[in-house]
């Protein structure tokens, strides 16, 4: 308020400086604030308080909130980035195009569309009050984020592109067109994965607890074979081989592992 820091807390003693130094350490804690200007106190019903635990609980949801729009931003931009790039390098280094329209197309509105709506959903942990207050200066994708973001970006581009040129060395555009199509839809599946696990071990408990990105996951499989098998006129796919895909569930893997060593040395904040 006019530029100073004022907290308002429930009534809890009639010391004024002993409420002071308390909020302080709170604000400190919780908020990220050093010092406050003022404390204001707030009488509320005894029905409704009940000890402190509301404000805790409002902060925690406030930062799993927070924490799910980053993950959103830095799904849909990993996996943009990744699509621009497999064309752009293709282009560069004198290959075919490795995805025609319809199928970019197809990507942007079903395949990184669902799951990125589902990462909105994550569960909040109380994992995050553990982690300090972030300044509030700091930007929604902070350097950090961006680290990651183009690091899965980068690693979805390469990994889409070695298959598209394996394949691609067997003659059959087509084929391997419809490979590195179906290779960046599930990498961007893997990706939805890297991000809701976040600082966490890939192998826990958190990897089934939004049952909202698997079943977005679930979907947009389910509709990339309907896409490769049945609508393969439209889309100018191919059918391929149970070894087509185990190569590109491979390659998924492959992304999995690449995050888990990058978190040995750098934790996300999301």
């Amino acid at each position: 308020i006019d530029g100073k820091k004022i907290v308002v807390i429930p009534h809890a003693t009639g010391d004024e400086n002993l409420k002071f130094k308390v909020s302080n350490l709170a604000a400190k804690k919780y908020f990220g604030f050093k010092k406050l200007d003022k404390v204001i106190t707030l009488y509320v019903y005894k029905s409704w308080y009940k000890g402190t635990d509301w404000i805790v609980n409002a902060v925690k949801e406030g930062r799993g909130i927070y924490n799910n729009i980053k993950k959103f931003i830095g799904y849909l931009f990993s996996c943009n980035l990744a699509e621009v790039l497999v064309i752009f390098i293709a282009l560069l280094i004198g290959l075919p195009f490795p995805l025609i329209a319809i199928q970019i197309l197809w990507m942007n509105l079903l395949t990184d569309g669902l799951p990125a709506l589902a990462l909105g959903l994550d569960k909040v942990s109380w994992d995050v009050m553990n982690k300090p207050p972030r300044n509030p200066k700091e930007t929604i994708v902070n350097k950090k984020d961006l680290l990651f973001l183009l690091t899965q970006g980068v690693v979805m581009t390469i990994l889409t592109l070695g298959l598209f040129i394996y394949y691609l060395g067997k003659g059959d555009i087509n084929y391997s067109q419809t490979i590195a199509f179906s290779s960046l839809v599930v990498l961007q599946m893997f990706n939805s994965i890297n991000y809701h696990m976040g600082s966490t071990k890939f192998f826990s408990r958190k990897l089934f607890s939004n049952k909202y990105l698997i079943g977005a996951i679930t979907l947009s499989f389910l509709l990339q074979l309907l896409v490769v098998y049945i609508l393969n006129e439209i889309f100018r796919t191919v059918s391929l081989l149970l070894i087509d895909w185990i190569l590109i569930i491979i390659a998924g893997f492959i992304m999995i592992g690449t995050q888990e060593i990058m978190k040995i040395f750098i934790k996300p904040d999301y």
